[in-house]
């Protein structure tokens, strides 16, 4: 990599244990290796574009692969891989690897797939696609099976990569073939979550795990030079410990948790606490003068008209800033009629607001079939996330101080109790129709800054 990459090669010493690691791939076989890092730590620029190189320039007959959430992305890799094997560095490294024109007509040299002289190559899948008929004889390598939150929280996002594990990937690994799982943590059920919750290291898995704050209590490497608690992975290239705590501070202490600590946690308890929510009393802007975009309004629905029946919830949301307040808000246990007429009292009331949002589930259908023709903005929401997910996703905001509430309204108790006992609060309508409507909007600065680290913006 360093004679590769020449002045653009940014050393630390992570990359070297790595590397090192990598080598006993090549030259033993048959290993099984978890690397868990925090985003843009060059794990994929590592394992996903070098190491098959390398692992051709020692075993030119050997049949590798690379998987990751996207055929774009794994594609993206292969062609980086492509422009390596096929460069004058590469030849100079490794003089029986050169080519020439007559033995190029005969490789197979496309997006997907590579091809030697020797029979050799790399194939490059995402996490919808197929294997079949190309065995991995050499390294089979999962890189980062999870595109983003949103996907590490969708059912059919989990089904579909437990799906690829047991019935795509594993089943075309030899027996001699190495499997390398890399990925930045999302949960405690995604891959390598599974695998060590099945008794992995007891099955031949070896883990390096080297956190963006460490060292890793579970999991101690003996090279990684770290002594102390909370010391930076890498502070010249990717930021001390003041920058990391930024960082945290924008995404939340569940997001950096998992994704720069690699330690997903169980999602439960109180997952919003009551000193993040900020309280006004006059708002800091006219409400009135608003752009549309900057105004949300959010149902949570069920009709059943009775004393211990759920409650039809509808919520006004504002962004000034940074911030996000709580304007208007209407509590009910009400039966279609009542409901229909909340939803046209609200929308009236917000003429500058164009985005009403309805869970399609349970009776969202029956009003948006009732009332399209007289709201204006009506959107129907199909959640893929359980409503703790869907809470979690927007808990930074209530983290860094930027949710208000009206201290002057005789809701606000109600608001307060259920979003800061959730999910043991008896009822969970406010805090779904609060973070549906949140999630609405998506150029927040820390969910943005949370999507770029996840999807490797930048060199990985």
């Amino acid at each position: 990599m360093r004679y590769m990459m020449g002045d653009s090669f940014v050393d630390n010493w992570h990359l070297r244990v790595i590397c090192d690691k990598l080598t006993e791939v090549v030259y033993e076989g048959s290993k099984k290796l978890l690397i868990q890092l925090p985003p843009q730590h060059a794990k994929s620029t590592m394992v996903s574009i070098y190491l098959p190189a390398f692992m051709l320039a020692k075993h030119p007959e050997s049949k590798n692969a690379i998987c990751s959430y996207s055929a774009s992305l794994a594609n993206g890799f292969n062609r980086q891989f492509q422009r390596i094997i096929l460069s004058k560095e590469y030849w100079d490294l490794f003089p029986h690897m050169i080519v020439d024109d007559e033995t190029r007509k005969m490789m197979r040299l496309t997006t997907d797939d590579f091809v030697g002289p020797k029979g050799g190559g790399l194939v490059s899948v995402g996490v919808t696609g197929s294997l079949t008929g190309r065995p991995i004889t050499g390294i089979g390598i999962i890189d980062d099976l999870i595109k983003d939150r949103q996907d590490a929280n969708s059912v059919a996002g989990k089904k579909l990569r437990k799906e690829f594990w047991s019935d795509v990937f594993t089943t075309r690994l030899s027996l001699t073939a190495s499997i390398i799982v890399m990925m930045t943590r999302w949960a405690t059920d995604d891959l390598v979550g599974q695998i060590l919750k099945s008794g992995g290291l007891d099955k031949g898995w070896e883990i390096l795990s080297f956190p963006a704050l460490g060292p890793d209590p579970d999991y101690p490497h003996p090279l990684d030079p770290r002594t102390e608690e909370n010391e930076p992975l890498w502070a010249e290239h990717k930021g001390d410990y003041e920058t990391l705590q930024r960082i945290r501070e924008e995404i939340g202490s569940h997001s950096f948790g998992s994704l720069f600590q690699q330690k997903p946690k169980v999602l439960g308890g109180n997952i919003i606490k009551e000193e993040w929510i900020q309280h006004y009393t006059n708002l800091p802007f006219d409400p009135t003068k608003l752009r549309p975009s900057d105004l949300v309004q959010s149902w949570d629905l069920t009709f059943k008209e009775t004393l211990k029946g759920s409650y039809v919830v509808g919520v006004t949301l504002a962004r000034f800033e940074a911030s996000f307040y709580l304007v208007d808000f209407y509590r009910r246990r009400a039966d279609i009629i009542e409901t229909k007429r909340a939803i046209k009292v609200m929308a009236d009331s917000w003429p500058n607001c164009h985005t009403v949002l309805i869970e399609e589930k349970a009776n969202g259908s029956a009003i948006l079939t009732l009332l399209k023709k007289e709201v204006t903005g009506m959107v129907s929401v199909l959640p893929d996330a359980t409503k703790d997910e869907r809470l979690m996703a927007v808990a930074p905001i209530f983290e860094a101080g930027n949710f208000f509430v009206n201290a002057n309204s005789i809701h606000t108790k109600d608001v307060v109790e259920e979003l800061t006992t959730f999910p043991a609060s008896s009822h969970d309508d406010i805090v779904d129709a609060i973070s549906q409507g949140l999630m609405r909007y998506g150029k927040l600065r820390g969910i943005n800054h949370l999507r770029a680290a996840a999807r490797g913006i930048g060199r990985r």
